[in-house]
């Protein structure tokens, strides 16, 4: 009952998002756990409960910004397919896959790569907004960790911090929350039993906090936030900046090939930048927006329409020079023979 009335302080359409996300992640549990599948088959399934999750994440922002009185459409439509079929770093899903060394590794595989495609959507949605950002909110039981990190308002530009199997969301708003009991540190450390705070915050940590510590001060001073990431922000080097990109979506039918072309005109069409690393480099909102649109995170019908009748223009030109090619060639053979 604890958890239930916990949930009461919450938003409502954030409960009923989060109960639509364990829906998700169980499937993807369900899937990861069955017999005689395949990895290729389970990259399938995966991808498609990552678009699912991706889809309900973005239906979800405006039900979430009505309840708190707040009026902030987004500057376009967001591509809920750009974040399925790609792991967390921007490689293919079943590379990742294929690396589970246990079942217990499958099972936080499948379960986070869900779930960080849900906070990937959001976070762009978020970005595509004027004036909005996000609090973090728990689904209790939490972990110290996450704890520490509810109660926060972040801009839009702050990656969300997760651990393998974190289930906790975005709430978009112009404002922190902390008044909400599932959004602040101390008021979620009080309302658990003695027992439930020992063993979430150490002993030691909770009589510190008993004792009237700050829960952020003792669970930082533990380093027990070791292994908090941002999804797509890891030490892995894909470039030579050492930025993160995915090839998904870069092929001249998808939507990230064509909306640079159509953007860039005769610039050259480059990888593709996972949200978080965009997030992280654009220097400001509007910034972020541009290459949100420029790669494909957020759909310009009117830039993928232009991609698509310069990359026609460019196979037409390219089928006309090799025409050309192979005419000069057979003239050349014939002269040779004569």
């Amino acid at each position: 009952m604890l958890v239930d009335r916990r949930r009461l302080a919450m938003l409502q359409s954030a409960v009923e998002h989060y109960e639509r996300q364990q829906q998700f992640t169980a499937a993807a549990l369900v899937a990861g756990r069955r017999s005689g599948v395949s990895t290729v088959e389970l990259a399938r399934i995966v991808a498609a409960l990552q678009l699912l999750a991706a889809r309900d994440a973005l239906e979800s922002i405006d039900p979430m910004l009505e309840e708190q009185d707040i009026s902030a459409p987004p500057v376009g439509q967001i591509a809920a397919a750009s974040f399925s079929g790609t792991a967390s770093d921007g490689r293919p899903l079943e590379s990742l896959l294929l690396q589970a060394a246990t079942p217990d590794a499958l099972d936080m595989m499948v379960v986070t790569q869900v779930q960080d495609a849900a906070r990937q959507a959001a976070s762009v949605s978020i970005a595509a907004r004027p004036h909005i950002g996000y609090v973090r909110m728990l689904n209790p039981p939490s972990c110290s960790r996450c704890a520490i990190l509810a109660g926060k308002f972040f801009r839009y530009n702050e990656g969300f911090q997760r651990h393998p199997r974190c289930d906790c969301r975005h709430i978009p708003s112009t404002e922190s929350l902390s008044g909400d009991l599932t959004t602040d540190p101390s008021a979620y450390f009080d309302s658990l039993t003695g027992p439930e705070q020992d063993k979430v915050f150490t002993k030691a940590g909770a009589e510190s906090i008993r004792l009237g510590a700050d829960p952020t001060q003792v669970v930082n001073a533990r380093r027990v936030t070791a292994g908090m990431q941002v999804a797509g922000v890891s030490p892995i080097k894909i470039d030579a900046r050492g930025i993160l990109r995915t090839t998904e979506g870069t092929t001249r039918r998808g939507l990230a090939y064509q909306q640079q072309r159509g953007l860039r005109r005769n610039g050259d069409v480059q990888g593709r930048l996972m949200p978080e690393s965009i997030l992280l480099r654009a220097a400001d909102r509007a910034e972020a927006q541009r290459m949100l649109r420029l790669y494909g995170y957020i759909v310009d019908n009117d830039a993928a329409a232009r991609g698509r009748t310069l990359i026609a223009e460019r196979r037409r030109a390219d089928r006309a020079a090799r025409a050309r090619e192979r005419r000069a060639e057979r003239r050349a053979e014939r002269g040779a023979t004569t």
